[in-house]
């Protein structure tokens, strides 16, 4: 890392409060960003869709619709789940899913595989807010939980700008089949790294990430 990268990534710790919160934040928020990126492919690639397999606009229209109605339809129920089961892994779980949904839309021959990997990836989408804020309402305090997840929730909005920049490239470089494959290809990294580097947070806010912590689970009670 060159000495001015690594002045920037020391400006963005002391900014967001120390190397824990910053490793709280990145990987939240790199979930909202994929999340959100994931959903703008079949948009992005649609014309080149609708010359390959014979897809007509509101078949289009369909398929963008169909990923955000399951991923509202979802949010409840693993909102709900998120209080019963570790949260960490079924967020993970959730990326595998997603991006395992985005591999099949890749290899699609009919619409019908479209659709069914766009309802795949709604349902698994559906998982990320309700998770990372239960996440980080356990491991952020109350007086400046807002502002950290202020942060997290800029990966949502840079997520859906680079994923819609980065389909269209991938669709004209290669193909729109390439577009879903590179895009699918980022989750299973990142499902990994969550597994290793997020631990699971005591629920009930115990296990709070202090500003200048440089380590989690150290004396904050992460399982």
């Amino acid at each position: 890392m060159t000495a001015p990268h690594r002045l920037v990534l020391d400006r963005l710790r002391d900014v967001v409060g120390g190397p824990a919160r910053f490793r709280v934040i990145w990987l939240l928020s790199g979930v909202l960003g994929m999340a959100a990126a994931d959903q703008t492919v079949a948009g992005a690639v649609a014309p080149d869709m609708k010359v390959a397999l014979g897809v007509d606009n509101t078949g289009i229209g369909l398929l963008v619709t169909a990923a955000s109605l399951m991923s509202g339809v979802t949010t409840l129920p693993f909102g709900l789940l998120a209080d019963r089961v570790t949260r960490v892994r079924l967020l993970a779980g959730c990326v595998f899913a997603w991006s395992a949904a985005l591999a099949i839309e890749g290899a699609a021959t009919s619409y019908s595989m479209l659709l069914f990997g766009q309802l795949v990836l709604g349902a698994g989408v559906g998982a990320a807010t309700p998770v990372v804020a239960s996440l980080a309402g356990d491991l952020f305090p109350n007086a400046d939980r807002g502002r950290a997840l202020g942060f997290i929730l800029t990966g949502e909005f840079a997520g859906a700008a680079t994923g819609l920049v980065l389909a269209g490239e991938i669709s004209a470089l290669w193909s729109w089949r390439g577009s879903f494959w590179v895009v699918a290809a980022v989750g299973p990294p990142l499902a990994v790294v969550l597994l290793r580097l997020l631990p699971e947070p005591a629920r009930g806010g115990g296990s709070v990430v202090h500003v200048g912590d440089a380590l989690l689970g150290v004396g904050d009670g992460v399982a």
